[in-house]
C-alpha cells in the first residue's frame, strides 16, 4: 500500500523506485512467493540480509547508495519505508510478501512502524561496501539537486537514479516535504 501523509499536497514521482508484484502461488498447502532476476529482479543479487526484532520507536537505515540496487519484501510482518529523490518523498507501507519495493541507487531509504513480527528481506546488487553509503541527508540533497545533472533532477550526479517500468511495475506517488523521517529522533 502506498500511503500520502497530506491529501491536499501535489502528487509527484519519485525518481528511482517502482513498486513490483510478485507472482504469488497459493494452494491448501500454503503459499509460494517467488522472485527471479530478469522477471522480478533486474540486476544481479550479490547479497540477501534480513531486518528483524526491530524495537517499535526505531527508525533504521537513513541512507542513500550510490551504486546499489536493493529490492525490499515484507517476508513477515509490517513496516514502513520512507524514500526520498531530493525533490519528493513517498512513504510506502509493505506488509505482504507478494510487494515488493524496487530501489535504485540515489534514492534516499529510511524503514520504520515494524510491526514485532515484522522480517524485512533485502536483495541487494553487491556486497557491502561503506564507500558506497551516504548518510548525511543535507549532503544527499545537495549531491542531486546539482545543477546541470542529468534532465534536472539531479540524475547524473548520482548513477542509477531514473529506472524503467517492467511488467508487474508501478511508480510511487507521493508529497514533497524537506525532512527526514530519522531527523526528529
Amino acid at each position: 500500500m502506498v500511503t500520502d501523509q497530506s491529501p491536499e499536497a501535489p502528487l509527484k514521482t519519485v525518481r528511482g523506485c517502482r513498486l513490483v508484484t510478485l507472482p504469488d502461488n497459493t494452494d491448501p498447502r500454503g503459499s509460494l512467493t517467488v522472485i527471479e532476476r530478469g522477471q522480478h529482479v533486474d540486476f544481479p543479487v550479490e547479497r540477501v540480509f534480513f531486518v528483524h526484532g526491530v524495537p517499535p520507536q526505531a527508525v533504521r537505515g537513513l541512507h542513500m547508495h550510490r551504486e546499489l540496487h536493493e529490492l525490499i519484501v515484507a517476508a513477515a510482518g509490517s513496516f514502513e519505508v520512507v524514500v526520498d529523490d531530493g525533490f519528493s518523498r513517498a512513504t510506502v507501507r509493505l506488509d505482504r510478501p507478494d510487494q515488493a519495493l524496487h530501489v535504485e541507487p540515489g534514492v534516499w531509504t529510511e524503514f520504520a512502524g515494524f510491526s514485532p513480527d515484522a522480517i524485512c528481506l533485502v536483495l541487494a546488487s553487491a556486497p557491502y561496501a561503506l564507500d558506497d553509503y551516504l548518510y548525511d541527508y543535507d549532503e544527499f540533497v545537495r549531491t542531486v539537486r546539482l545543477p546541470g545533472a542529468g534532465d534536472g533532477a539531479g540524475a547524473g550526479a548520482v548513477a542509477g537514479l531514473v529506472g524503467t517500468d517492467g511488467p508487474g511495475d508501478r511508480h510511487v506517488d507521493t508529497q514533497t516535504t524537506e525532512r527526514p523521517l530519522g531527523a526528529d529522533a
